[in-house]
């Protein structure tokens, strides 16, 4: 188990990296998928509630329609 604190909301992975979203935190952390480590930590949008992954970024919902672009 990779220990995230506060309460994640949503995740997305690829073969790279897990994204997890903390709604209550208006952040995301970055995992490394191979070794499961965190990698960082990107302050969001009000509310994070989705994350979805392209080859170069993370793009993060917040609860009111604001997207946030992250790369990867």
């Amino acid at each position: 188990p990779v220990p995230i604190p506060g309460k994640p909301s949503a995740v997305a992975a690829d073969a790279r990296e897990v994204w997890v979203t903390r709604s209550a935190d208006d952040a995301v952390t970055q995992i490394d998928a191979r070794t499961g480590r965190p990698q960082r930590e990107v302050g969001t949008a009000a509310r994070p509630v989705d994350v979805t992954l392209t080859r170069d970024v993370a793009w993060v919902v917040g609860a009111r329609g604001e997207v946030t672009r992250i790369p990867r």
